[in-house]
């Protein structure tokens, strides 16, 4: 349960309306601060773009689009104060299941750095007190392959949103006429026959649901296989 003060920062984040439809959060910034590189990552699950201070937390951003507990993530959502320093989080993230987590995009060599090290232990102290788990995500947090396959599924999708009731259905179909291992191109047809879009079979992938060679440059030759698990 996230406690009161926390709480309300996290709905007041939440509150926030998209500018432009951009989400930015409380630390402003734009293209052509000195030194300061600006991504922006189309979000499907947020329905908006998302303003990135690093390439690491745009990966970071595609990584949660993929993740199946994650429901949506705002950016720089507010700042803490502590004795010593203030600290705003790279992203505060509404799970699944209700909970709320924290998470910071940060290099490894950095994260252990004597500069983060001991204002990071002591932000783990109070969210854990508050009731929100803190992570730290570093560049050795995700492999290159699956990030590079996750950028051309997400790219296939087509910022389509998808209902998970449709996912569902789709996946049930799959199963009910005992679909375990055949060619992308021959699901596509079928899955298209009972009038679902073929973007929900790139869902599937993205949750788990579905397995598959499926990569850049390898359309042609690619194949998908059910795998059993809840939707």
């Amino acid at each position: 349960m996230v406690k009161n003060e926390l709480k309300q920062l996290i709905e007041e984040a939440y509150a926030r309306r998209r500018k432009f439809g951009i989400y930015q959060g409380v630390r402003k910034f734009t293209h052509g601060e000195m030194c300061k590189n600006v991504w922006f990552m189309h979000s499907i699950k947020n329905q908006a773009n998302i303003a990135c201070e690093s390439d690491l937390e745009k990966q970071l951003c595609m990584s949660m689009e993929f993740e199946k507990n994650v429901q949506s993530y705002r950016p720089q959502p507010f700042k803490l104060k502590f004795d010593d320093f203030s600290y705003t989080p790279d992203f505060i993230v509404k799970c699944e299941s209700g909970l709320y987590k924290i998470r910071e995009a940060k290099r490894q060599s950095e994260a252990e750095s004597s500069k983060y090290k001991e204002k990071f232990e002591e932000v783990t102290h109070y969210c854990a007190q508050h009731g929100v788990d803190f992570e730290i995500f570093t560049e050795n947090d995700i492999h290159k392959s699956v990030l590079k396959t996750q950028s051309f599924l997400y790219h296939l999708m087509r910022g389509k949103t998808v209902n998970p009731k449709t996912i569902q259905a789709c996946y049930q179909a799959l199963q009910k006429h005992n679909i375990k291992t055949a060619r992308l191109s021959e699901v596509r047809r079928f899955v298209e026959s009972l009038g679902f879009e073929s973007v929900v079979i790139i869902q599937l992938i993205s949750r788990g649901l579905l397995t598959s060679n499926l990569a850049p440059h390898s359309l042609k030759n690619a194949y998908v296989s059910l795998v059993g698990g809840d939707v």
